[in-house]
Formats: structure tokens, sequence, C-alpha cells
């Protein structure tokens, strides 16, 4: 404790990785288990542990999965499964991880081993720091910041252990070692296939004895492997494909997940590519349906993508796509390729193919590897009302907007705001929703709606300076009158959520809503 009082900052945060609100005595003894009591061995280890956490400390440790990735988190997860669920009898957060489904091709192509690594300092410093924090003020209130973790190696074959994957349990093993020592309590590998004794005595050499004890290893024994994970969690706080009565892993990892989704997606689907001439996939759109698809690849020779209805054949996307790097895996980033998206119009109903053609000889025996990660969204529904109240609007425009709008005249930027120069923020990705009415581009500068509940706040105008244009602009009737006439126009629940303005096949309805806000 002297030692740690006298330390600078770097230092007192390498020892309360998890934050203050872990205990001073459970924190301090971490770190000294891990070196046997040795204080010499315990203030070096913690100096090693500070330059270690220099570079991820300058980013926060990453608290957003998708930039540490690079990657949607639900696009990585979904090749490589692993979530937090629940908790042990003793308040413990679980862990559980299943390297025997990975598709370490499919990874390559989305995320690198940096974007791989910046992800477990997420994890380890912001979800199990959070989920201990969270812990430790429920019953039975767990004293100690550790966690059980589940290794499942169904399905792992001999293939899927190359020096790639080695390297990334290495380093993550290095990470937990020297910054987060004495956080596993208990780890159960489960479904273990028989040439997984040699893999283990190379990862155990990796880590000390006192963490090596912890691991129990069980193979393909459902009965033997549930019995022992129901000794340690109540069967409500274990997913049901492990023998509890919880959610089962798939539908845990998707109420997750749905967090980082999109507003309006309605559903996910990936497909990983080996095209060594043709690859093709199909996907059924309904009514209300809206395509984008991105592409991610680090093939450097790439394929030509294209898109076709297969109602009517017509060719929707045809492109080469292709690494814009210099092949450095380890370095590089994938590339990401968005091939379609709302301005294209792809909408359902209707069957779409997606085809990739190889570019190489056809005497070539290699492949291109690709992850298509097709988003399937719905498509938001516009209210249009016929006809909308007229509200004065200030004396300066008193014989301009005396009579009620014609929302049959075509809507023009000058007939929309006749004196004061005004932008209208308009979110363009909802110009897809207007089957007869293009867009308007409203000049500088700005009239900008955020939120529905700060609606009145973001309004301003180059001549809204003079207290008598404010008095007008936040009167209490103008407020209310936009606010029901907004509510009209587009639906409530988009209102809060987007950055829009404007398109709405009643272009003029907004423009008469806004003038009147001017005035």
């Amino acid at each position: 404790r002297d030692v740690f009082i006298r330390r600078d900052a770097s230092f007192r945060s390498a020892v309360y990785c998890f934050g203050d609100e872990e205990e001073e005595a459970h924190a301090l003894c971490r770190w000294l288990r891990a070196r046997k009591y040795s204080l010499v061995d315990v203030i070096q280890m913690v100096e090693e542990a500070v330059e270690m956490r220099e570079e991820p400390g300058k980013h926060e440790f990453f608290p957003n999965p998708h930039k540490a990735l690079g990657c949607s988190p639900s696009l990585y997860v979904g090749q490589y499964p692993q979530l937090y669920t629940g908790h042990s009898k003793e308040g413990y957060p679980i862990f559980i991880s299943k390297p025997g489904v990975l598709n370490v091709r499919a990874l390559e192509c989305i995320t690198s081993l940096q974007g791989i690594i910046n992800f477990h300092w997420n994890a380890m410093s912001h979800v199990l720091a959070s989920r201990n924090r969270l812990q430790a003020t429920l019953p039975p209130y767990p004293k100690r910041f550790e966690c059980i973790c589940v290794l499942d190696l169904a399905k792992l074959s001999a293939s899927q252990i190359t020096k790639r994957a080695l390297n990334i349990i290495k380093i993550q093993t290095e990470i937990d070692s020297l910054c987060f020592p004495e956080t596993l309590n208990r780890m159960l590998v489960i479904n273990a296939p028989g040439f997984f004794s040699l893999t283990w005595k190379l990862i155990k050499g990796w880590v000390d004895q006192r963490t090596a004890s912890k691991v129990e290893i069980f193979g393909c024994n459902p009965k033997k492997y549930q019995a022992r994970l129901l000794e340690l969690v109540n069967p409500q706080d274990l997913p049901s494909d492990y023998g509890g009565v919880g959610k089962s892993t798939k539908d845990e990892i998707d109420l997750q997940l749905s967090s980082y989704a999109e507003k309006g997606l309605k559903s996910q689907k990936v497909e990983y590519m080996d095209v060594r001439s043709k690859c093709m996939f199909t996907l059924n759109l309904g009514e209300k349906d809206l395509l984008a698809i991105k592409i991610h690849t680090r093939s450097l020779t790439g394929a030509k993508f294209s898109v076709v209805k297969q109602s009517c054949g017509t060719i929707l996307f045809d492109k080469l796509i292709k690494h814009h790097g210099e092949g450095n895996e380890e370095e590089e980033d994938p590339t990401c390729i968005q091939i379609l998206d709302s301005n294209n119009n792809i909408k359902g109903p209707g069957i779409f193919e997606v085809h990739a053609c190889s570019i190489s000889s056809s005497y070539s025996f290699s492949s291109e590897q690709f992850v298509a990660e097709c988003l399937i969204m719905e498509v938001p529904v516009l209210k249009c009302v016929e006809e909308i109240s007229h509200v004065k609007s200030h004396e300066e425009h008193t014989n301009h907007h005396n009579e009620s709008i014609d929302t049959t005249k075509e809507v023009t930027t000058e007939s929309v705001f006749p004196n004061d120069e005004m932008l209208i923020s308009s979110y363009k990705d909802l110009s897809f929703l207007m089957e007869d009415v293009p867009l308007i581009d409203i000049p500088s500068p700005v009239v900008e709606v955020r939120s529905h509940d700060n609606l009145f706040t973001s309004f301003k105008t180059k001549k809204s300076t003079t207290p008598k244009a404010n008095s007008v602009a936040n009167s209490t009737e103008n407020q209310v009158f936009v606010k029901q006439k907004l509510a009209y126009v587009i639906e409530p629940d988009i209102i809060p959520k987007t950055n829009w303005l404007c398109g709405n096949s009643k272009l003029s309805d907004i423009a008469s809503v806004f003038t009147c806000m001017k005035g």
C-alpha cells in the first residue's frame, strides 16, 4: 500500500485496472498472489503492465467495439461466437467462447490481428469490468473481481490451430496474465478433441502454474461437463445448450448484439465466399425490405461482383472488388466496400442473386476469400397529411403566408424560404422513400432538427439574433404548432433518433412548418 500511494497515476491505474469500485485489499492481493507475495517482483510486474497499457490507454482501451475491430461486432461474433452470460453461484460473470466453430479465413477478411487485440482490451477493460462492478452490488456480493470461462471446442479441427490462431491466443494470454492477474476463477474446457492434449501442453507453457491449475478439461460427454457446470452455476443462469434453463447462447448473442444494430435493421445474413471460379448465393426480400451489402476482403486479385434480380434478370450492380493494400496481414486492415446501399433503391419484394466471379486464370488452383455482409433493413413509412392548417407567421411574412399553402404546386428553394437564407439539414438516406418527388437541396446557412425534445433549441438563422426574432421563434404557440405538425408528417418514433429533413412527398407541408417557425 505504501508503494502504491507513492507511485504516479499510471501505476495506480494499472493496479486498479477494473476501477476504484474494487476494494483495496482485493485489488492489491490480486497482484501479490500473482507473484507469490514477493514485493520486488510485484512492483516489477506492475511497471511492465504500465508499459503494456500505455498504447491502448491512449484510446481509453477501446470503449467502442466497432472501432476496436474495424467492423461490426455482430459480424465478428458471427465468425467467432463468444459472450458473457449470467453469473456463478458465487456471483462471478460467466464467459463462453466457441473457437471450435471459428472461421479463421473469414476472420482474416473482416479484421486484423491488431483489431482482435483491441477488441480483447475492450472485453477486459469495459465489458468484464462493468459486469464485475454490477455483480458486486448484487447478492451474493462477490468481493473478488473474477470470472468463470467456458471454452467449447466442439467441431474444432487440427487445421484451425494455425500459427496465426496460436499467436492470437499467446498475445491475449500475455495481456491477461500481466495486466489482469488473478481474474480467472475457473476455466472449463469442454468437448475437447483427442489432439487437444498436445495443444494444451503448448498453451500451458504461456501461463503460470497457479493459473494452469484452475483449468479443467472435459471430453465430448455432455453429462460430465454439464454436471460440473451445474455445480458452479444455477440452472437459470446457464444457457439451455449447456444443461441450464436460460436462453440459448445463440439467442443471448443475438440479444446482446441488437444494441449495436443500425436502426431499422430486420436481419443480417453473412456469407463466406471462397471463390475459385464462381460463387453465388440468393437473398429473399419482403415487400418493405431494403438491401445493403458490404464486401470484406484481403484478396489482391479480387473478383467481379454482380447483383441480379431473379424475376427479370436485371443486373443492378457489376464491379471488380479487391483489397487496396499490399497484402501485409499483420499491419493492414482488410478492405470493406459497400456495393449496395439505400441510394441504389434495391428494395423488395423479390429474390436477388449475388454473384462473384474470379478473374484469375482458369488453370489457377488458388482461390480468393470474401465475406459478404448483407443487411436487410425495414423501409420506414412516412405519413402524409392531406391538409395542414395555416398559422399566421411573423408580421414581416403576413402577406406572403396568410393563405393556405397549395400542396399540389412544385416546391422550390425560393418558395420554401423566400427571404432569409436558411438550410435544412437533410437526411439523404431517406431519399429512396420518395417515389415521385426528388429531394430538394437548400443552400446555407442552417435550420437543424436533432430530436423531438430539443427541437426548438436547435433552430438557428442568420437573422434570428434580435430579441424580437428570438421571442417569436421560441413562443409557446409556435412550438406547439411545430410539434403537432411534425408528428403528423413523419412517424413519431423516427423523430427522436434521426437527424433528418427533408424527405417527404408533402414537401410544402414541411415548408409551411419552417416558414412559420422562421417568422
